[in-house]
C-alpha cells in the first residue's frame, strides 16, 4: 500500500500489527529497525544477521514500513509482506519479482470524518473544532493535522 505523506499507510501498519498481536499471530515490523512479536513478546532481531528458517513461516506476516532499506532476507521470504511507503519509495520490481502477483493499494486523502475518526486512537487527542479547521485551511494530511494540533505553539 502507498500514498502520499499524511495518507496514513503507517498508521495502518500500526493498527495492523496490534491487531496481529491481540490475536497472538506472529509478526516482523520493520521501520528502521526489525522486531519480532510472538506469544512470548517482542525480541529485536539484526537484520544483518537475519536467520529465516528459524521462525514458522505458516503465520508470519511482515510490516515494513519502505521509507528504510529493507533486509533482503525479510522481502525473500515466503511470509505474507505489507508494505507502506510513498510511490518512489516502494521497490514494485524487487516486490513482485520475489511476490509474483503483489497487489498495490494507493491510499487516498483521508476524508474530514475519517480525520475525525483517526483522532480518537491519537496520544494527544485534538478538539472536533481543531480538526475541521485544520483541514479547511490545509487539507487531508493526518501526519500534518496530528503533528500541528500537539504542538504547544498552536
Amino acid at each position: 500500500m502507498f500514498g502520499h505523506p499524511g495518507t496514513g499507510t503507517t498508521l495502518c501498519l500500526d493498527y495492523f500489527l496490534v491487531r496481529r498481536l491481540a490475536q497472538g499471530f506472529p509478526t516482523f515490523f520493520y521501520d528502521g529497525g526489525l522486531w519480532f512479536f510472538d506469544t512470548n513478546g517482542a525480541m529485536a532481531v539484526d537484520p544483518g544477521d537475519f536467520q529465516i528458517d528459524t521462525y514458522p513461516t505458516s503465520e508470519v506476516w511482515g510490516l515494513i514500513n519502505s521509507g528504510t532499506q529493507i533486509p533482503p532476507t525479510l522481502v525473500e521470504s515466503s511470509f505474507f509482506l505489507v508494505f507502506a511507503g510513498r510511490p518512489p519509495n516502494i521497490q514494485y520490481n524487487y516486490v513482485d519479482a520475489h511476490h509474483p502477483g503483489s497487489r498495490f493499494h494507493f491510499f487516498q486523502p483521508l476524508s474530514q470524518t475519517e480525520l475525525l475518526q483517526a483522532n480518537r486512537v491519537q496520544i494527544h487527542e485534538a478538539s472536533d473544532e481543531a480538526i475541521i479547521q485544520f483541514y479547511r485551511e490545509y487539507g487531508p494530511s493526518a501526519y500534518d493535522c496530528y503533528s500541528s494540533l500537539r504542538s504547544p505553539y498552536r
